[in-house]
């Protein structure tokens, strides 16, 4: 939280005066797919992706009256960085690669290997291919800048692109499963009328 939350903020707060007063500027947040699903074994890493970008949509809607300064997401998916080789294993489990022995044979043991760019037992094992480009990246990130954007996020990756989809499949499910519910739980003297939101 300290790195991927706090620091943003921190940047924000020290360059958005500046920004104001000049009436333009870009806000550019590197994310990550993992800031819009969630999958086992990234919970600490995904809330704090999912809590930076919802501070950097809320942002985007608060700079509107500033002029031209405009809010970027990036949600990358897997890049060939060297962000893989970073992951630290916790000492406490560092016989079993990552994971406590309550979670082996688990979806957290499948991903921390993924994650590792281990191959799982073979038994439908996967591991994480790093087909993203840096220089693409970066260049469809200095494109959106300079040529200007209508967009709040911008996806990179077909990896990322495909686990938004699915996500998309996810929460359409779900509305069409609860929106009934939903409608129900106004109380009755709302029942009916329009809603704020």
């Amino acid at each position: 939280m300290n790195l991927n939350f706090y620091a943003p903020l921190r940047a924000i707060r020290a360059i958005l005066p500046s920004m104001r007063l000049k009436g333009r500027g870009n806000i550019i947040l590197i994310s990550s797919g993992a800031g819009f699903i969630a999958r086992a074994g990234r919970a600490t890493y995904s809330a704090s992706k999912f809590a930076i970008e919802a501070a950097h949509e809320a942002l985007s809607r608060e700079v509107e009256s500033f002029g031209n300064v405009k809010v970027l997401i990036v949600q990358p998916g897997a890049f060939a960085t060297g962000f893989v080789d970073t992951i630290v294993t916790p000492a406490a489990h560092e016989k079993t690669g990552g994971y406590s022995e309550g979670y082996k044979g688990t979806a957290l043991e499948q991903m921390v290997k993924m994650s590792r760019g281990e191959y799982g037992d073979g038994e439908g094992g996967a591991k994480l291919v790093l087909r993203g480009d840096p220089q693409k990246a970066a260049d469809a990130i200095v494109s959106a800048v300079v040529n200007g954007h209508d967009y709040l996020r911008l996806m990179l990756g077909p990896d990322c692109v495909s686990a938004f989809e699915m996500k998309m499949d996810e929460l359409k499910r779900d509305f069409e499963l609860t929106r009934d519910i939903a409608m129900s739980t106004d109380l009755d003297e709302f029942k009916g009328k329009e809603s704020w939101s």
